[in-house]
């Protein structure tokens, strides 16, 4: 299981899909994307992402919940190489799936993905959202989880 960790528009999701292939990869954000499909269906894909999250931001948990039982569900169906897109920031979201690969047998390797690119991936997260995220972020070099304190 690979879980790909980083901030909002980082690539995580594209590194995943490179990696692991789109049906090998679970993401929090799958659940905004099939709340869009559903609701607004006539609008671009990055659109009614922003839609469905401004109008289900509450039920985040709930998206997390199902990007863990669809992780685990293809677990148990003995999908060899799977992948998390999520922005995991810190050492709790991380244990969660190096749990979840420890009850299924799987081996667990989290990767920080960087954002040295331009752009954005349309989901239009507010930069005070990000910066919060960034002050959050801890990772784990050697044995200690060490929050970055990146300014």
């Amino acid at each position: 299981l690979y879980l790909f960790r980083g901030l909002p528009t980082s690539g995580k999701t594209s590194a995943a899909y490179d990696l692991v292939g789109k049906e090998n990869t679970f993401a929090a954000d799958d659940y905004f994307y099939e709340k869009a499909q559903k609701e607004f269906p006539n609008l671009p894909a990055d659109e009614g992402y922003c839609k469905a999250f401004d109008l289900y931001k509450s039920k985040l948990w709930l998206a997390h919940k199902m990007c863990q039982d669809r992780l685990k569900k293809a677990m148990k169906n003995g999908v060899e190489h799977l992948a998390v897109a999520n922005t995991s920031v810190n050492a709790s979201d991380v244990n969660t799936y190096r749990k979840i690969a420890e009850e299924f047998g799987y081996r667990f390797v989290s990767m920080v993905v960087e954002k040295y690119h331009e752009g954005d991936n349309g989901h239009r997260v507010p930069e005070h959202v990000k910066e919060n995220m960034q002050k959050k972020f801890s990772i784990k070099l050697y044995n200690k989880t060490t929050n970055l304190n990146i300014k």
